[in-house]
């Protein structure tokens, strides 16, 4: 849950106090800060294995009063399409136009071909 919430915010400092909301909707333990930590540590550990202990992270990166996931948007398949149909050589129309976009078939091909994973539900 973490990483989606750090994944969503897309490279935006997600504030501490809003992970532990969402991490303990209903009740916030009083070990929810260390908890927090432990989890940030090991998704540390996971995002990357080869950093030596007590470097600074390239990726799940600390700030102010929360933290941000520090990833090329090429690398979330999510933001990716998005880019690619924002800026797909001036072939992609507004949302407002009924009429086919001309590069519509082979974004939403591109898009299936990419899938490594089952889809995050936002809400």
């Amino acid at each position: 849950m973490v990483l989606v919430q750090l994944l969503l915010a897309r490279g935006a400092v997600v504030p501490t106090e809003r992970i532990v909301e969402r991490l303990w909707p209903h009740r916030v333990p009083p070990s929810a800060q260390a908890s927090l930590h432990a989890y940030i540590a090991r998704l540390r550990r996971t995002l990357e294995p080869e950093r030596a202990p007590r470097t600074p992270a390239r990726l799940l990166v600390s700030a102010p009063y929360g933290y941000s996931l520090t990833v090329e948007r090429d690398a979330v398949d999510a933001w990716a399409f998005e880019d690619r149909g924002r800026f797909d050589g001036g072939t992609a129309r507004p949302p407002r136009r009924r009429t086919p976009c001309p590069g519509a078939r082979r974004l939403g091909r591109a898009a299936v071909r990419r899938v490594r994973g089952r889809a995050v539900d936002r809400g």
